[in-house]
């Protein structure tokens, strides 16, 4: 029949092409509408994430919530005034003026073989939250994570220079060979004796404290070890490592030692531990020390370890 009238073979085609052709531009709008209205849906949810950003930041217990670590640990280098090193790394028999002994002490120091039984540290806590206080424990934590006993022949430089602090905060602890987790509590050094009325230090929001760590060694071991302090902060207990690790100890026997006016070695006990072996009393009673520090932890009444699943700090053996 087509093939008879050319007219409607041709008319049919034309209606063919017009058809495919309104198909494609249907699919074609149908597809532009469905990805305008996926751009309105995403949008509209960025708008709404930027609404609910805008309203956490504008809302400091919101912006506290966000928080994982609410506190800034600021310990700056420490000034060292002794060492202890392996006697064979110099030769102790020559004579030295005290520019030259300071300057061998530094160098030995450059190579990071030696030990120090430099008891002080110094650094700053400060918070970083918006509205909510953060409550620290009224006690510092030192994690020991390396003891060794002392077995080598040492040689030593002591230049101490220690001066009294202006400090807030002010700890005193005494680590002993056993690995864990060992007390410093928080002290009165000008009244003596423990801080027994303070449950926590609060920090309120961008306020920094200031703190002081006194360690002292029970000798003849080195320690290898890092600080740290627990908090409580949006009902949540944790703990805070400053990240740097410390290698100290002090040698219970007499070494040959330079110090102050020395112009030699002389064979001598560190200065640092004279005391406390001069007698075994002055020994028992750096030992009962270490025992009331873990009393005095125990006085904790807000703050234990076992909020952070801890057992509790190491028992030195009776």
């Amino acid at each position: 029949m087509c093939g008879r009238h050319p007219f409607a073979t041709g008319l049919f085609a034309l209606l063919g092409i017009a058809g495919l052709y309104l198909s494609i531009h249907g699919f074609m709008v149908d597809r532009a509408e469905s990805k305008q209205t996926t751009e309105d849906i995403i949008s509209i949810s960025d708008s709404l994430s930027k609404l609910n950003e805008n309203v956490i930041l504008s809302d400091p217990e919101l912006k506290d919530k966000k928080i994982k670590v609410p506190i800034y640990f600021d310990m700056p280098n420490s000034y060292i005034d002794n060492i202890v090193f392996n006697a064979s790394l110099i030769d102790i028999n020559k004579e030295m003026t005290y520019q030259e002994a300071e300057s061998t002490m530094h160098n030995i120091m450059d190579t990071k073989d030696y030990s120090t039984s430099n008891p002080l540290y110094a650094f700053s806590v400060s918070s970083i939250a918006n509205k909510n206080f953060v409550q620290i424990a009224p006690y510092l934590l030192i994690d020991v994570f390396k003891v060794e006993k002392i077995s080598e022949q040492l040689a030593g430089f002591y230049f101490g220079e220690r001066g009294g602090s202006a400090v807030l905060r002010e700890f005193n602890g005494t680590l002993f060979p056993k690995e864990g987790i060992h007390i410093a509590p928080m002290i009165n050094s000008m009244k003596g004796g423990y801080v027994e009325n303070v449950d926590y230090i609060s920090l309120e929001p961008g306020e920094i404290e200031e703190f002081l760590l006194q360690l002292n060694f029970l000798p003849n071991y080195y320690y290898d070890f890092k600080i740290g302090i627990q908090i409580k902060f949006n009902g949540v207990s944790s703990i805070y490592w400053h990240t740097e690790k410390f290698h100290r100890g002090v040698p219970m026997d007499k070494i040959p030692m330079i110090g102050f006016g020395d112009k030699k070695f002389k064979t001598k006990y560190h200065p640092d531990i004279e005391w406390e072996v001069s007698s075994n009393e002055n020994m028992k009673h750096l030992i009962e020390r270490i025992k009331k520090d873990n009393i005095a932890y125990r006085r904790s009444r807000v703050f234990n370890l076992s909020m952070v699943d801890i057992d509790g700090p190491v028992e030195i053996d009776k």
